[in-house]
């Protein structure tokens, strides 16, 4: 494992990884160079090397900086497989040393003996895609079809953008419920066990929780939720930064579902929110058909956010 980590570093000039930054100096490089996107902040490397696994896993994420010119590798290294993201590499980034860069990791990655899994990030460039088709023949790369909401537009286009069964639900919701926003930790807790809930058991550690609730603090993300008789029946948390919010984990007491429609006015009043603080757009989740034939919760969702999205990519 030491081995891959080496040859990966030895593919950039300065290389230095995330662990020996720690999150507050990490994120204060990425501030300064316009690079702190929801994937590479500290809460997110830390929350997904939380989430993915359940036993030690080695992160290997890094930054190189050469002159001004950075780039982000996130490499999450298991006994049994690897979670790769593609490099990214800032807009000045010279774009044939780029390419080098790519071709090295590329290489290394064909002659490991270990499965590889290439993590989603929801945009793309040429360099992205370089990397991406370079390990075709060793892995099967699934094209993804990005589902976002375009906040650029003016609030009645994005009305109009809805599916039209969604207009009338969120309407007649606006009278009965109030979407919160406050937080403190109580609140967060109270999601969580709501969570615990309509799951029936605990699917991922309390770490996982502690990041996100961090990442609230922070206002790095936004939770949004709706109470009944003082209890939470229902919440959605976001993450964002400057130009995209990311939508992600949300939960509805099921015991409510056929007679309240929480997740479209809680969804509408995160747009109303964003598009005020003029972030661009709401990215909802890449939509994969296949995955969905067999699984009718997946389909059923992926199903919910296609009549909100107005804007697809495909990735």
């Amino acid at each position: 494992m030491n081995e891959l980590k080496n040859s990966l570093l030895n593919c950039f000039r300065n290389p230095v990884s995330f662990n020996s930054f720690g999150s507050n100096k990490w994120d204060s490089i990425l501030e300064n160079n316009k690079l702190r996107i929801v994937p590479f902040r500290s809460n997110t490397i830390l929350y997904e090397e939380n989430y993915y696994c359940n036993s030690p896993i080695n992160n290997y994420t890094f930054i190189d900086q050469n002159e001004d010119q950075f780039c982000l590798l996130k490499v999450y290294l298991h006994r049994e497989y690897l979670m790769i993201y593609p490099p990214f590499f800032s807009e000045n980034y010279n774009y044939f040393d780029a390419i080098t860069v790519n071709k090295k990791i590329i290489k290394i990655l064909k002659n490991i003996d270990i499965k590889i899994k290439i993590l989603h990030i929801p945009f793309s460039n040429s360099l992205i895609d370089f990397f991406r088709i370079g390990l075709i023949e060793k892995i099967e790369i699934p094209t993804r079809i990005d589902m976002f909401i375009n906040l650029k537009l003016n609030i009645d286009q994005i009305w109009t953008s809805l599916r039209k069964s969604y207009k009338s639900l969120i309407n007649g919701e606006k009278k009965s419920v109030k979407v919160l926003s406050d937080y403190n930790h109580k609140i967060w807790e109270e999601c969580k066990r709501l969570h615990f809930k309509v799951s029936k058991r605990k699917t991922r550690s309390d770490k996982t929780w502690d990041l996100q609730y961090e990442s609230i603090r922070l206002q790095e993300s936004k939770v949004f939720y709706i109470k009944e008789n003082k209890k939470i029946i229902a919440f959605a948390l976001f993450s964002f930064d400057i130009k995209t919010a990311y939508y992600g984990v949300a939960v509805n007491d099921r015991a409510l579902f056929k007679k309240m429609n929480l997740s479209h006015i809680i969804l509408w009043n995160a747009i109303l929110y964003f598009k005020n603080h003029n972030i661009e757009f709401l990215y909802m989740g890449d939509n994969m058909p296949n995955n969905y034939l067999e699984d009718k919760k997946l389909r059923s969702i992926n199903d919910f956010k296609m009549g909100f999205a107005n804007f697809f990519k495909i990735n």
